[in-house]
């Protein structure tokens, strides 16, 4: 009677459905009392330790210039709240079709932060020292980008420039411009 009450335990013992991980669970997909099985597909989905993740797709040159543990901040669509977060993992690889890699970026949980949804991150892979101008001001013509600038004399003379990236605060001018000049 006792081996046979040990074999019903122990059948009933792996019956029980257990999270491999401790966390939050976002998505439950079975209800209490249903039968389950090994194809019966995901049961739940949860935030291990709290944690949520975000894919944060990257181009080729901007992949090359981050690295792990550096921070990022995440502004979900639709909210002007900011979550900190740091890049955990960088993809090893590039999509050869879109030509960019994925930044894993560890958020903690938060309600705001709802899993498939979409959000601007913001990565600060270093500090640049670069005039900004606003787009009105950068010219484009047959030898590229240039702009009109005051010399000493007062008198306007176009500069060719390499312009860098957009930023809310207008372009970047990578080459071109030491920052003191006057820009018309």
């Amino acid at each position: 009677a006792n081996a046979q009450l040990a074999e019903t335990r122990a059948r009933n013992a792996r019956l029980d459905v257990r999270a491999p991980v401790s966390g939050y669970v976002l998505e439950r997909n079975v209800e209490t009392g249903q039968t389950v099985s090994a194809g019966s597909g995901i049961l739940f989905r949860i935030a291990k330790d709290g944690q949520l993740e975000l894919q944060a797709k990257l181009s080729e040159d901007d992949l090359a210039q981050v690295d792990v543990g550096i921070a990022a901040t995440v502004t979900p669509v639709g909210t002007d709240r900011v979550f900190s977060g740091n890049i955990w993992q960088i993809s090893p690889m590039i999509d050869a079709q879109s030509r960019q890699g994925m930044a894993r970026v560890a958020l903690p949980f938060d309600k705001a932060l709802r899993p498939g949804g979409f959000a601007a991150v913001e990565i600060k892979s270093g500090v640049m020292t670069a005039p900004v101008l606003p787009e009105s001001a950068v010219q484009t013509g047959p030898n590229g980008s240039f702009v009109y600038v005051v010399g000493k004399d007062n008198k306007v003379k176009q500069r060719p420039v390499k312009v860098g990236p957009v930023t809310a605060n207008g372009l970047i001018i990578e080459e071109g411009l030491a920052g003191t000049e006057r820009v018309v």
